[in-house]
């Protein structure tokens, strides 16, 4: 048996996130323990809103426990999802449920990062030059998305919070009208919201939750 820490930005359990996340592992669901954890836990709204983002921090969408949105400062996130790490045993796998990009915490045994998985799915789902529509959940992420196409590659940017837009996909099929593929780039956004927009653009769509799913069954199971 491995465990595996699934550890959110937000506020720890993630109903909305870990049960989809751990479906789509596959057989390598049977062979492991998830314990879950979040950046914020423990932490009052006055807390929380101490880590809003300033001095040109990069914002980042998540959920409180109670299942409201809250946007803090990825600076504010990394200094608390570093502690988190530091008390996971080696040996175990852990995996970051956000694709902030996170410079600052250093590469170790099993650890997940979502932002890079999503980054070098995304370039494998892409032809040369192809479009590529990015769906973030804030706009101020604008840059940082379109940092993570690949070189030469055009990008349209649509905004929609996980947490509090719905029935966004007729709006998506508008504005990706022209794109070749569609990154959903916050691990807010579900299995569901995939199949609807691949639906309503025809377009091939690469789900950050998804591309995270299967790192983490190939760090279980020893894959590459």
């Amino acid at each position: 048996m491995r465990t595996v820490h699934l550890l959110t930005i937000g506020q720890s359990p993630r109903p909305d996130v870990v049960p989809e996340i751990l479906g789509m592992l596959g057989d390598a669901a049977a062979g492991i323990e998830a314990v879950e954890a979040g950046a914020l836990d423990g932490l009052s709204r006055e807390d929380v809103r101490a880590g809003a983002p300033r001095d040109g921090a990069m914002p980042l969408v998540s959920r409180l426990r109670s299942g409201e949105e809250v946007i803090i400062g990825e600076d504010f996130v990394e200094e608390r999802m570093g502690a988190l790490l530091s008390r996971i045993p080696a040996g175990d796998v852990a995996a970051i449920l956000c694709t902030g990009p996170f410079f600052g915490i250093p590469e170790r045994a099993g650890l997940v990062k979502a932002g890079p998985i999503f980054d070098r799915t995304l370039r494998e789902a892409c032809s040369p030059g192809a479009t590529v529509g990015m769906l973030i959940p804030e706009p101020r992420q604008e840059a940082d998305a379109r940092r993570r196409v690949p070189e030469g590659s055009p990008c349209v940017i649509g905004v929609a919070s996980p947490y509090s837009d719905g029935g966004v996909e007729e709006r998506l099929a508008e504005e990706f009208r022209e794109v070749d593929v569609v990154g959903l780039n916050c691990l807010g956004y579900d299995g569901p919201l995939e199949a609807a927009v691949a639906r309503a653009t025809g377009k091939k769509v690469v789900l950050a939750r998804r591309a995270l799913a299967q790192a983490v069954a190939r760090a279980v199971t020893g894959g590459a």
